[in-house]
C-alpha cells in the first residue's frame, strides 16, 4: 500500500514538473514586439522595436504581443493571426492612436468593400484568440468621399475570427458628402459568415460614428457586448438611420451593461436587434434614441424573425418613439425602467419600419415601471398572445394600454382606461 501510494505521488509529481515545462516552453516562445521607441521598463535591451505598427504584426509569430507606443499611427493594419495587439503608457504618455494615412482609407483584401482601420481577418480560419486593446482608432481626415466605394469604413473589424477587443477608444468613423452623412461609418463591428467566431467587445468608448458604434452580425457562435459607452452623432442627415449597437442575422448574444445615447434620427436605436432570436439584452443605459430598443427583421425577405429574447434590467429614457418595441415573438419584457418617451413605454407590433412584416405574438410584458408617455403600453391589432402582465407600473401616461399602431394626435385622445398612477394587467387579445 506504500509502494503504491509513494508511486501515485512521484507520477503526480512528474505530471507537475512536465506541466510547468510545458508552460515554460509557451512562456519562452511567445515574444513581445514593440512599436516605437518608448523602451518599455523590464523589456529592455532584448526587445524588437518597428516604426510602424504594420512591420511588428508582419514580424510577429502567433502568440506575440504587440506593444505601441504613445504616439500616432497614420496606417491600416491588417491581423491574419493570434496575437495581442495594445497599446501602452510610457513616461506621461498613454495614448496610441490610429489615424489615415495620408492618402486616406481605402478597401484592405479579402473584403472586397470594407476599409477598416484594424483589420483582424479569419477568413482562412486562423485566427481564434486575438485581442485589439487600449487603443485609439481616430477615422478622422479619412479622405473618403463616396457612399458607395468604400461600402463600409470600420474602426477595428474582425471578419471570421475569435477574440476580445476592450479598452479601445473609436471615434470620428462616418462618411459625409455636401449634403448627408452616408451612414456607412462603424466603430467596431464582428462579422462572421464563413468560419464560427466568439467575439467579446468590452469596455469600449465609440463615438461620431454615421452607420452604428457597435455591430455584430451573421450567424456568430457567441457575441458579448458588454459595458461600453457609446454616444451617437444626433439629428445628423442620414438616410437610414443609426444604432448604438445592432445584432443583425441570428448572432447568439449577450448585450449588458452598456450605455448607448444620442441616436436621434428617425429609425434610430439605442439597442436594435435584426432577425436575431434569443438575444439577452440586460442592464443598459438608454437615453435620447429614437428607440431605447427595438427588435424587428430587417429586409422582409424570409429573414429569421427576432423571438425568444429577453429584455431586462434596463433604463431607457427620453426616446423619441418608444422605449421599448418589439416585432418579434416569445420574447419577455421584464423590470425594466422606462421615462419619458414620446409615444409609448412599450409597443407590441407587427410591422417594423420599411414594411419588413416582423411578427410580434406571444410577447410578455411584466414588472416593469413607465412613467411619462403617450401610452404606456401600445399594441398592435394585428399581433395576438401577447400578455401585459399585472405586476407593471404606469405612472403620468394618457393610455395604460391602446390598441394601435401609434398614438393619435394630442387633440384627438379618448378618454383615460384607468386612474393614474396605476398598475395596468390585461391579455392583449
Amino acid at each position: 500500500m506504500k509502494s503504491h501510494a509513494k508511486h501515485i505521488r512521484t507520477t503526480r509529481m512528474m505530471f507537475a514538473v512536465l506541466t510547468l515545462a510545458l508552460l515554460l516552453v509557451a512562456s519562452a516562445s511567445a515574444a513581445t514586439l514593440e512599436v516605437g521607441t518608448c523602451r518599455l521598463p523590464g523589456n529592455q535591451p532584448a526587445i524588437q522595436q518597428f516604426s510602424t505598427i504594420q512591420a511588428a504584426v508582419n514580424a510577429a509569430s502567433p502568440g506575440d504581443t504587440v506593444l505601441v507606443c504613445p504616439g500616432s499611427y497614420p496606417e491600416q493594419v491588417t491581423i491574419t493571426k493570434n496575437l495581442t495587439l495594445s497599446g501602452v503608457n510610457s513616461d506621461n504618455g498613454g495614448a496610441a492612436v490610429v489615424v489615415p494615412p495620408s492618402t486616406g482609407l481605402v478597401v484592405l483584401p479579402p473584403d472586397t468593400v470594407s476599409a477598416p482601420q484594424i483589420f483582424v481577418d479569419g477568413t482562412n480560419g486562423g485566427v481564434t484568440q486575438a485581442v485589439v486593446s487600449d487603443l485609439t482608432v481616430d477615422a478622422a481626415n479619412n479622405l473618403v468621399t463616396s457612399c458607395t466605394t468604400p461600402a463600409n469604413i470600420e474602426g477595428v473589424y474582425f471578419l471570421n475570427a475569435s477574440g476580445t477587443i476592450q479598452n479601445v477608444v473609436a471615434r470620428n468613423q462616418y462618411v459625409q458628402v455636401p449634403a448627408y452623412y452616408c451612414g456607412t461609418g462603424i466603430g467596431l463591428r464582428a462579422w462572421a459568415d464563413t468560419v464560427p467566431s466568439v467575439v467579446t467587445i468590452q469596455n469600449n468608448t465609440i463615438s461620431a460614428y454615421d452607420g452604428s458604434g457597435i455591430s455584430a452580425a451573421m450567424p456568430m457562435e457567441k457575441a458579448t457586448i458588454r459595458d461600453n459607452s457609446i454616444v451617437g452623432l444626433g439629428s445628423i442627415n442620414v438616410q437610414y438611420g443609426t444604432q448604438g449597437i445592432i445584432l443583425f442575422y441570428d448572432v447568439a448574444a449577450t448585450v449588458s451593461g452598456n450605455s448607448a445615447v444620442n441616436n436621434l434620427v428617425r429609425g434610430s436605436y439605442g439597442i436594435g436587434v435584426v432577425a436575431t432570436g434569443g438575444a439577452v439584452i440586460s442592464k443598459n443605459f438608454l437615453g435620447y434614441n429614437d428607440y431605447g430598443i427595438g427588435f424587428y427583421t430587417f429586409s422582409g425577405q424570409g429573414d429569421p424573425n427576432s423571438d425568444n429574447g429577453t429584455v431586462t434590467g434596463n433604463q431607457v429614457f427620453g426616446s423619441i418613439e418608444d422605449g421599448i418595441a418589439i416585432c418579434g415573438s416569445n420574447n419577455l419584457v421584464t423590470g425594466n425602467t422606462i421615462s419619458n418617451s414620446t409615444e409609448s413605454g412599450v409597443n407590441l407590433n407587427s410591422d417594423s419600419p420599411g414594411n419588413a412584416q416582423c411578427v410580434g405574438n406571444n410577447n410578455t410584458v411584466t414588472d416593469n415601471s413607465i412613467n411619462g408617455a403617450c401610452a404606456a403600453a401600445l399594441i398592435d391589432p394585428a399581433t395576438t398572445g401577447n400578455t401585459i402582465g399585472p405586476n407593471n407600473k404606469a405612472f403620468n401616461t394618457e393610455y395604460l394600454q391602446l390598441k394601435g399602431t401609434s398614438c393619435p394626435p394630442a387633440g384627438q385622445r379618448a378618454s383615460k382606461e384607468g386612474p393614474l398612477p396605476a398598475r395596468f394587467s390585461k391579455l392583449a387579445k
